[in-house]
């Protein structure tokens, strides 16, 4: 079979094994492919894999000989499914691959803003040589024990979290959901969008982007808030309106956040949050999911979506 990696930089292979890939057929790797270079190097691909590279409806509908789609990825929002369904290619993602390394990543984040870290790494160190005394209080710090962390999409990553959060000393709710009823987690309060915004003292983001959930932290929602609160996303950039948050932090409406992800990326140098250096806030350019051993598990499942597809019993499908 003819396979094709079409951005295979946002991968970093190179510190990874390939040898379980490469068993599965003829792998082509591209750096990074647009849409029209697709078009013309994958026309006789019968897999894609993409991890950030979107494969729109009118790519599907060129590519003549493609039967799988896998997303290199837990999220499939790069990928027009209906437009692969109608043609009745089949699209496959790659669950929870990432889970131990965001999770990590979000505690890390919730621990630099209640600690201020971010902050106070910045300072000079020569304003510390002449500090009189070796202790800087500029930035507050709080403990997080007994604190209440608010989780929107309480599915596995959701769940790891709160198990290190507990660990921690704080209290844990979670966004009540009418996608989810099945609650295999009875002991996490569940609350209505109100109660849930405004009791919490951290919110961190581990839902999928949706028709639904898109935007979903806006002007009203921040406004809910606690003006000592914090916001986390390690999930989807367009979660979050980006102009209602700036305009949160910058009149004080909540105390701070930690984005891993934008709405665009990479942004644009005028992108507003990017613009306002004095915010509590601090980015990562995407980089929750990157440790070495979250990208093998990432590579290891792509090659079993492909094993599995080519003896007729593919796994992992998204509808």
């Amino acid at each position: 079979m003819k396979i094709s990696l079409i951005d295979s930089q946002a991968l970093h292979l190179q510190d990874l094994d390939l040898s379980i890939f490469e068993k599965c057929g003829e792998i082509a790797y591209y750096e990074l492919l647009q849409e029209k270079e697709i078009i013309h190097q994958c026309k006789e691909e019968e897999i894609i894999i993409t991890n950030k590279v979107r494969i729109s409806s009118s790519t599907i509908e060129k590519l003549s000989k493609l039967k799988l789609i896998i997303a290199c990825s837990t999220g499939t929002d790069q990928i027009d499914i209906q437009a692969a369904n109608k043609k009745q290619i089949i699209v496959c993602n790659v669950p929870y691959y990432s889970g131990s390394a965001v999770a990590q990543h979000t505690i890390n984040s919730i621990l630099c803003l209640a600690n201020n870290s971010h902050r106070y790494a910045q300072e000079s160190f020569q304003k510390w040589s002449k500090a009189k005394c070796f202790t800087c209080f500029d930035y507050p710090v709080i403990e997080v024990k007994d604190k209440t962390l608010g989780i929107i999409g309480f599915g596995n990553i959701g769940k790891l979290v709160s198990k290190i959060a507990l660990a921690l000393g704080m209290k844990i709710q979670a966004l009540q959901s009418s996608q989810n009823q099945n609650n295999t987690t009875p002991e996490i309060l569940r609350l209505s969008h109100k109660a849930f915004f405004s009791s919490s003292d951290f919110i961190s983001l581990h839902c999928p982007l949706t028709e639904k959930t898109e935007k979903l932290i806006n002007a009203k929602t921040l406004a809910l808030m606690k003006p000592n609160s914090f916001l986390i996303n390690t999930a989807r950039g367009k979660l979050i309106d980006e102009i209602a948050l700036l305009e949160a932090l910058k009149t004080q409406k909540i105390a701070g956040a930690a984005l891993d992800v934008l709405s665009e990326e990479p942004p644009p140098n005028n992108h507003p949050l990017l613009q306002n250096k004095n915010l509590n806030l601090f980015i990562t350019p995407h980089t929750a999911w990157i440790s070495k051993e979250a990208r093998q598990r990432l590579i290891n499942v792509v090659a079993k979506n492909i094993e599995s597809f080519k003896q007729g019993n593919p796994i992992n499908i998204v509808n």
